[in-house]
Parts: structure tokens; sequence; C-alpha cells
């Protein structure tokens, strides 16, 4: 599965989904239903489905002597990443309809493709493969390359193309050992036993199901027993494992799906579904190493910010629900232009870590009225805030950690806004150093701290576009923040217009000199027009002259000033 559009950035954004098929009788039409999928199925997809499910039926029916006129057929993507479009999927799915088919009808020959196998490409009428473009099998051969598969089959005709791709990753890693097969024909497929098993079923087995089919009454009581069996063993299990949420409730499961618990969410609405940003509200977690898992919950508890216990908060509860501890963070800080209130909203949950031989939790938080935020640390077993703390003059977005300089010591990577500069900036600060106060103006400075050891301080530019649509400053894609372990990049979008289109990826190398810059194509044409009007200057936006004029704009905290690239020591 590819990102629409990810062929211009400057990343691969793909990866592997692997599909679920149903299927059952239906009295009057074939009836296709894809999970997810909007409304309308799309074309090519729906176009697909049907080709593929009218050549596996034709070839189930050579097998098997009574096949149905009519198939309900439910098709799940299990990843569920998106809105799928496009006719790629047709080989596997044709593959699975037929293994499907063969099993619900208890065919006397079943078909099954091996395992640790990939496969792309449409499926014409008379059952041959469609070739891909080259850019597209590229970009899928090196979303296989770094999966654990071992076999990736493709058309024919991109064979060639295939390969090409694969041997140039395979000069970056030499011990990748993944098959590249082209195929021309479905049939073609079916006659390799490398990738496809076609077995005679044992009679025994064979017979058994049909009598297990026809013996209605001892089916009937077998199922009884095991639903039974299931409901008494899932009742039985009271382990948190699972969370679900709507609009307002946070359900907690175990491992099977069993709801144990319920809570109000702390974060009603905001971002439910995304499971990334969820993660920085909610988190399960074994605390005392006792195989059961307590849960976590930071932010608004109340809507109420005078209730003092419980105002953006961060909650411990243990397996059965009951509350362990809670932590509100009510630090006063002072700088020239006021005196900031005690009141913290946005409690953001970064990691649980083990520091210093104790499990901590890593969070976040921002004033509630004005610009101040801190980051800090809470022992999970006790609630107890322990370590120093890091002030930040400007909301801090959000917060990865990862080992960027391989010293085998954590560092705290953030995205935040700089209300003095008012700018997007990106900080990195080793853990055992975290604290002091950010850089910043005179009149936002936080009085009474020294200045944090940051091992990167960036400050970005707005661009011409942010600037004339009168903006205070840039902003930041909550969610974007993304540390490319395999390309030792560190990866976020900045928003120019504060709307989710119109932003540009900053890809930074590990020591933070070096920055590829991607334009959100939104962002082009908003810009562009406003070039050729001539409102803004050239050169226009998705050039190398506009991205190396963002790039030197840039400025680097030296520990006393901020400084262009080329000033560093």
């Amino acid at each position: 599965v590819l990102e629409e559009g990810s062929e211009t950035l400057a990343y691969n954004v793909g990866e592997l989904d692997t599909l679920t098929i149903k299927l059952s009788k239906s009295k009057e039409q074939d009836k296709f239903i894809i999970i997810p999928s909007e409304k309308e199925i799309e074309e090519k997809i729906r176009e697909q489905v049907l080709v593929s499910f009218k050549i596996a039926v034709g070839y189930v029916k050579k097998i098997v002597r009574r096949v149905s006129d009519f198939h309900e057929v439910i098709i799940q993507f299990d990843k569920r990443v998106g809105f799928y479009i496009g006719s790629s999927l047709g080989l596997a799915l044709t593959v699975g309809f037929i293994e499907k088919l063969l099993q619900y009808y208890n065919a006397a020959e079943l078909v099954t493709i091996k395992s640790n196998i990939a496969l792309t490409g449409g499926v014409d009428k008379e059952g041959t493969i469609i070739a891909c473009s080259a850019e597209i099998i590229k970009q899928k051969v090196e979303t296989v390359f770094f999966s654990n598969c071992n076999i990736f089959v493709v058309p024919k005709e991109d064979e060639a193309e295939a390969k090409a791709k694969a041997e140039e990753l395979k000069k970056e890693f030499p011990n990748r050992r993944l098959e590249l097969i082209g195929i021309e024909s479905l049939s073609d497929l079916l006659n390799r036993r490398n990738l496809i098993d076609i077995k005679k079923q044992n009679p025994v087995v064979r017979t058994a199901k049909f009598t297990r089919k026809n013996w209605i009454t001892v089916s009937l009581t077998l199922i009884l027993l095991l639903v039974l069996t299931f409901i008494a063993l899932r009742d039985l299990d009271n382990n948190p494992a699972l969370l679900g949420s709507d609009t307002s409730t946070l359900y907690v499961k175990n491992k099977n799906g069993k709801i144990l618990w319920t809570k109000k969410h702390p974060n009603p609405l905001l971002y439910i579904g995304d499971e990334r940003i969820m993660g920085h509200s909610q988190k399960l977690i074994d605390i005392n190493s006792d195989g059961k898992n307590e849960l976590l919950l930071a932010g608004s508890h109340t809507a109420n910010m005078n209730d003092g216990n419980k105002f953006s908060s961060i909650i411990c509860y243990d397996h059965n629900g009951r509350e362990l501890w809670y932590y509100q963070f009510k630090d006063n800080v002072y700088s020239k232009r006021e005196n900031l209130s005690s009141v913290y909203s946005g409690s953001y949950i970064i990691d649980t870590i083990t520091f210093n031989g104790k499990k901590v939790l890593l969070l976040m938080v921002s004033n509630y009225e004005s610009f101040s935020s801190a980051v800090f640390m809470i022992e999970l077993s006790s609630g107890k805030r322990i370590g120093s703390t890091l002030w930040h003059s400007g909301h801090i977005q959000e917060g990865i950690l990862a080992d960027i300089d391989e010293d085998n010591r954590l560092d705290l990577i953030f995205t935040a806004i700089n209300n003095g500069y008012e700018k997007v900036v990106l900080a990195v600060v080793d853990l055992d150093f975290m604290k002091g106060v950010s850089p910043t103006t005179d009149e936002y400075q936080i009085i009474g701290k020294e200045m944090a050891k940051f091992k990167a301080y960036l400050v970005f530019p707005k661009s011409d576009y942010n600037q004339y649509l009168m903006f205070r400053n840039n902003s930041l894609l909550v969610g974007s923040l993304i540390d490319f372990k395999r390309k030792n990049k560190i990866s976020f979008r900045c928003t120019e217009d504060n709307k989710i289109d119109g932003f540009i990826i900053y890809d930074m190398s590990y020591d933070f000199k070096d920055a590829e810059i991607t334009i959100s194509s939104t962002l082009r044409v908003k810009r562009d027009s406003l070039v050729a009007k001539g409102i803004l200057s050239l050169p226009l936006t998705d050039t190398e002259e506009f991205k190396n004029l963002l790039k030197s704009q840039i400025l680097y905290w030296s520990g006393e000033k901020l400084v262009k690239r080329e000033e560093l020591k």
C-alpha cells in the first residue's frame, strides 16, 4: 500500500497490508462489501473485485460440482490505513477468492498461498497480470525490502525495474535476501509450487467437515460448548490489554475484546481514531511487573479548571479501574511581561522509560492562560515527581525519544512555538540534562532559571506567504514529528497557513545541520498564484532556489545567541 501522492515526498510512504475475505451464499445477486471504504466504492477497486471474483468462480467450478449462483463477499483490509484505490490488489484478491471458495465448498482440492510472500498487480478478464508504472513498482519494492517477506511477486513487465531497485537497495543492505519473481498470468502463478500449494484434502478431514455440516444437532451442541468455553475464558481474563474510545468514553478491554470497565475520556473529541496521537493521552503499562496492566490517562478529566485535583492532571488506575494516584502540575514561574499562572492544560504523555533504574513517565504540559510549557518526570510506582524540569517559552506541540548520536543515551526531541521569536522551533536535549529554560527574547524569558544545555535548538523561518497572511507565527501539524531511524533523519511538518494542507516538510539529519525540504502541493499553488500576480517575489515555491532560501534562514542556538549554520563552531 502506497500513500497517494507519496512519490513527491523525500521518503517512501508505504507498508504491507493483508486481506481477510469472508463469503456466504446470496439469493438474488453478488454483493461485495469492502472494509474500510467510502460510501461509494472506488471505481478501479470495484471493477477489479468483479473481474477477480468471476475468474475465481470459473476456476472453482472446475473442481466443485455445485457452486451457488450468487455470493455475499466481505473484503477487509486488516490494517485499515485509509481508503484504498487502484487495481493492483487484483492478483492477491483472485488467489484469496479461490482459496476461500474452495474452503467454503469443502472441495476435494485446496489452494493456499505460502507464507512470507507479497504480491502486486492487477488482473484482467483473461487472467493476464497488469503492470504497474516504473515509479510505483520501485516504491513497492522498497516497502517490501524493509519487511519480513522473502518473496515479492510482480507483473512480468515490471520485473526488470523491480530487480534494478532491489539491487540498488541491496548495495546498502547486502545481507537482505529478497527474491523477485515476475509472472505473466494467474495460471503462471498457480503452476508454481514454490508460491502456491495445491493439495488434495485429507478424506477423513473432508468427511468430518461434511458430517458436521449435516449433523445439525451435533454441530449446534459443539458450537454451543465452544461458545460457552470461550465466554468463560473471556470472562475470567481481567487484564487490560486493549483500549477503545468514542467521543466521550474510554473503553478498557481484555485481549479478547471484552469491555472490563470504562472511564470518561480525558480529551473528548480530540483526535479520536488516530491511535498514534491518542497514545499521548492514554497508555497501558505494567508498572509493578505483576503481569497486570495499569492505565495512565493524561488530559482534562474535568471541564472545570477550578477543580484543583482533576483539571489537566495525569491519573493512574490499577487493572480493576481503581485510582492508584494522580498528579497535577502547578508550578509558578515569572517573566518580565507577566507572572505566569499555575494552571496548566494539555497534559501530554511523551513516553514511559526506565531512567536511573526507575520506571518513569515523561510528560509535558502547557500553561492554560499564557505561553510557558514544561517537561518533567513522574515515578510510575508512586506518582511522585522526580528530577528537574525543562521550561520552554512557548507551547511544546509534541515530543519523542531517540538516540540520535548512538551513545546509548536517550535524547528528548520536541517541536514547539517560541513566543519570543514567533516561529517554530525544533529542540534536542539529553535526558540527563533536562533542566533550565529555552532561549527566547528578553520579554518572554522565564526568570531565575539557568539556560538549558541543548544539543540542538533550531528556529525555522516564516515564509513570505505566512507573513502575507499576517499570522503571528508559522505552526506545527501535531502527529508529524517522526524519527526515521533507517535514514538517520528527524521529520516534521510546519504549516504556513494554519491549515493541514499548506505545509512544508523538514527532514533534518541527525546532526541537525542538513535539511531536506518538501513543499506541499497546496502551499505551492497558493503561493505561486501570489507570485504570478506580483504580490510575492520570485522564486517559485517548489524550486531549489526557494528551498535554499528557507534553509539559509534556519537559525541555531550557539549557547549564547542565534546564528546561521555556517557560524556554528
